[in-house]
């Protein structure tokens, strides 16, 4: 298989086991993924909505989940180029430190108060659930990276804020 191939194949397969929950099939994002080859991994793919994704202006795609992501896959573009894939409430097949592993670093999470934020930066993964929960109330994927450069990624400081509207 050549290597926009597999590419292509790995995007395909990613979300294919998110959709179902086997977390443990997750394959990180491919460095610099296009649209483009998110569409020949999945065909056409709905229109894009502008948005912003961590303080950077993006486009967002809303795509069909399944048992694993009841909620449906968002997933995120800044310039073409794909950079985060997003699920809420997702339903692993089996509990997550069974699929995982344990997470190489667990943190506060900053999503709600009962809940932690485990980071697996090798499987390209960020999980923010509460622990003896079968849920991953939110689920980040994104490119494969290590942990001291996930600690210091904006996404590790993602935080839920209510403000009054006036």
């Amino acid at each position: 298989m050549s290597e926009p191939d597999a590419r292509v194949e790995g995007l395909r397969t990613a979300l294919a086991e998110l959709r179902v929950g086997a977390l443990d099939r997750w394959i990180p994002l491919p460095p610099d993924a296009t649209k483009a080859e998110l569409e020949a991994a999945l065909g056409a793919i709905p229109s894009s909505v502008p948005g912003w994704l961590l303080r950077q202006p993006a486009e967002q795609v809303s795509l069909p989940g399944g048992p694993g992501a009841p909620h449906g896959i968002t997933v995120w573009f800044q310039q073409e180029i794909l950079t985060l894939v997003e699920a809420r409430d997702v339903r692993p097949t089996a509990a997550v430190t069974d699929l995982l592993g344990p997470a190489p670093e667990r943190l506060e999470s900053g999503l709600g108060p009962s809940l932690e934020q485990w980071l697996y930066p090798e499987r390209g993964l960020i999980l923010h659930l509460c622990p003896g929960e079968e849920t991953a109330r939110y689920l980040y994927g994104f490119e494969q990276t290590e942990l001291d450069e996930l600690r210091r990624s904006p996404l590790r400081f993602v935080r839920l804020e209510r403000r009054p509207f006036r």
